[in-house]
């Protein structure tokens, strides 16, 4: 008897568990990715952690040559434990420059190493230069996540998600590929993090 509502108790939990994996695997985008209409704004950030593609950093020069706002700024991360002197920030904006973005134009704070970090930052910057709304620029997966930070670090400020759909990255179908997988696993655990250890609402 014992054994057979032991057995009937793992059976069940196996039909949850294959549920919610079906249900995840057909919303997981619209759960991680947070895409909004770009409108105007006092700034365009661009968060680090862009590819070799610069995918990130050439849909912000789209959007500052479209005219959504009159700087763009550029966050990342030191790569002192490469033996790189500069940061992914300094890297993403000469990549800019050469794609045709105006230097005047450029603002730069290379010291983040997480999107916390970047919210915190990106904070101060927003109180000493008045800043009332940017437009977030950031891979497609994490959007929803560093949406859901900057809002909770700088709920004042009016955020626009506006994150790069990869061409490579089929959303819908992201678990045919190893790239998409990898994307999703990688900022479900990170998601799962920011809202454990920092107390940011997942979705």
């Amino acid at each position: 008897m014992k054994f057979r509502y032991f057995f009937y108790s793992i059976l069940i939990q196996l039909f949850v568990l294959l549920g919610m994996g079906t249900i995840f695997v057909f919303t997981a985008d619209d759960l991680l990715i947070a895409d909004q209409e770009p409108c105007r704004a006092d700034v365009i950030v661009v968060l680090g952690g862009d590819g070799a593609n610069m995918y990130r950093m050439k849909y912000a020069v789209q959007l500052f040559d479209e005219g959504y706002a009159p700087k763009v700024l550029f966050s990342g991360g030191t790569l002192l434990s490469a033996g790189i002197k500069c940061s992914t920030a300094q890297m993403t904006l000469e990549a800019a420059l050469e794609y045709g973005l105006p230097r005047e134009a450029c603002l730069l704070i290379g010291q983040s190493q997480s999107t916390l970090d970047e919210a915190e930052n990106i904070r101060q910057l927003c109180r000493s230069n008045n800043w009332r709304s940017i437009l977030l620029v950031t891979g497609g997966f994490s959007s929803r996540r560093a949406l859901n930070t900057f809002r909770k670090r700088i709920p004042d400020l009016q955020i626009y998600s506006c994150p790069v759909l990869w061409p490579e990255h089929e959303f819908k179908k992201w678990y045919r590929s190893e790239s998409g997988l990898i994307a999703v696993v990688n900022e479900t655990i990170k998601t799962m993090f920011y809202g454990i250890k920092y107390g940011i609402c997942p979705f």
